[in-house]
Order: C-alpha cells, then sequence, then structure tokens
C-alpha cells in the first residue's frame, strides 16, 4: 500500500582520541537533507477486486461510481453474431425487473441476473438487455457492454442506456441504496456521454407499458423535481435528433 515516511540515516557519534563525541556535522547534514525531502502520507485503501470501480470519476462534478463487473456473474458472453454496436449514447432509459426482491445478498443478485440473461437469451435476443443493474442492497452491476446497443425499450435502443432496477416496483419501494445508487449512476452517465436532461425516460415514456412501475415512476419525477431533469417524451417512440 502506501508509503507513510522514509527511512532516516541513524546518527552514529564518532569517538575520537580525546574521548570528545563529534556531532555537529552529522546534525547539519540530517537538517540539510530533511529540508529537502516532503514526507506525504495517505490514508490505507484495500485494493480493488478485478473490474469494481469500473466507472472512476473522471473530473469533480462527476460522482466516483463502483460498477461489479459482468465476469463476477455471467457465465455466458454475447452472442456477437447477434448484437449492433451502440454507436452515440444519446439517451438513457430506467426500466424494473417487475418480480419483487427483497434478498440483499450477493448470491441472490447473481442468481436473479443469470435468470434475467437466459430468459433474454430464450427471446432470441444476444445478451441480457440492459447494460446495468441495480439490487436492493444498492449494488451496481455491469450487465450488457456499453459498447453493445440494448435490448431493452422496443423500436428505442439505438443511443440508448438500458438500467433495470430489481424489483416489481408496482408491488413495493425502493430501498433507500437502491434510490442513492440510481441517482448517482445517472449523474455520472449523464455527463459523462453529454445525455441532454430531456433524454432520460421511463420505460412507460417510450412505449406503452407499466414499467418501471408507480412508485419508481414517481422517484423518477422526484429525482427530476431535485437535479431538474426534465419529464421525457410520454407515449410515443422519440427518433434520433
Amino acid at each position: 500500500m502506501y508509503r507513510t515516511g522514509h527511512h532516516r540515516p541513524e546518527i552514529q557519534a564518532v569517538h575520537m582520541k580525546n574521548s570528545t563525541f563529534v556531532l555537529l556535522p552529522v546534525l547539519i547534514a540530517l537538517v540539510a537533507g530533511c529540508a529537502q525531502e516532503t514526507v506525504s502520507v495517505r490514508p490505507a485503501e484495500s485494493p480493488a477486486k478485478p473490474k469494481d470501480a469500473l466507472l472512476p470519476a473522471p473530473a469533480p462534478a462527476k460522482p466516483a461510481i463502483t460498477i461489479i463487473g459482468r465476469e463476477r456473474w455471467a457465465q455466458k458472453p454475447p452472442i456477437l453474431s447477434n448484437i449492433n454496436p451502440v454507436g452515440r449514447i444519446w439517451r438513457i432509459t430506467i426500466h424494473h425487473e417487475a418480480r419483487e426482491s427483497y434478498d440483499p445478498s450477493w448470491v441472490a443478485s447473481v442468481l436473479r441476473l443469470r435468470g434475467i440473461q437466459k430468459t433474454h437469451f430464450q427471446n432470441g435476443w444476444a445478451d441480457i438487455g440492459y447494460h446495468f443493474v441495480i439490487d436492493c442492497k444498492g449494488r451496481i452491476w455491469e450487465c450488457r457492454p456499453l459498447k453493445y446497443q440494448g435490448a431493452h425499450v422496443r423500436d428505442n435502443n439505438e443511443g440508448n442506456i438500458g438500467i433495470a432496477l430489481l424489483g416489481d416496483f408496482n408491488e413495493q419501494y425502493l430501498t433507500r441504496e437502491q434510490k442513492d445508487s440510481l441517482k448517482r449512476l445517472v449523474a455520472y452517465l449523464r455527463a459523462t456521454y453529454n445525455v441532454s436532461n430531456r433524454r432520460v425516460y421511463t420505460h412507460r415514456e417510450l412505449v406503452t407499458t407499466e414499467c418501471p412501475g408507480d412508485h419508481l415512476q414517481a422517484h423518477v419525477n422526484e429525482l427530476r423535481r431535485d437535479t431538474g431533469i426534465a419529464t421525457g417524451a410520454s407515449g410515443f417512440a422519440e427518433r434520433h435528433p
């Protein structure tokens, strides 16, 4: 980890024939050396696990985001013969899984993600459709790599980052951790990809669906009021500007 100091030469007395200890030259050298040193003390940090801290803050205005890399949960890679590049990112869409979720454990989240990926493969898709998933503990999981176009809004996947929260938000409320992680992730992605505040949507604002559930919809509306994100389009597919 970090060094908290520098090795300093030991002071050794020099014994002369007349039994006098000559310290002055040694002390002068030590003082001169210290004047040229800068001792930097940093707090200890735990080593990051592989692919965690995937999106470090590149500028003070962007929050630091810790992402759990997909290799920590995914058993199968994307089907590259059936996937498109994402192109220029210009919008973000928020979803729910539509299944109640109360177990905050790591294992429960991994199993849910694998289940979603399996279902999406069965749909004939190239991979799990979302780019990120937030579990009830507030952990942010990398899903489909951002370099690939997602599969989460019918006819509206071009340049669209998909974020899903585990839970059914017609039946349950977001946890405090989910609210915090969603706010930070959206803020980071908007700043990183220069996404307009008018281009942050919920699923139901682009197509006819109950997703992301009434409680998550209400939270996104509240988040917009707090952060200045204007309400997205409602009930129609918006075209690329």
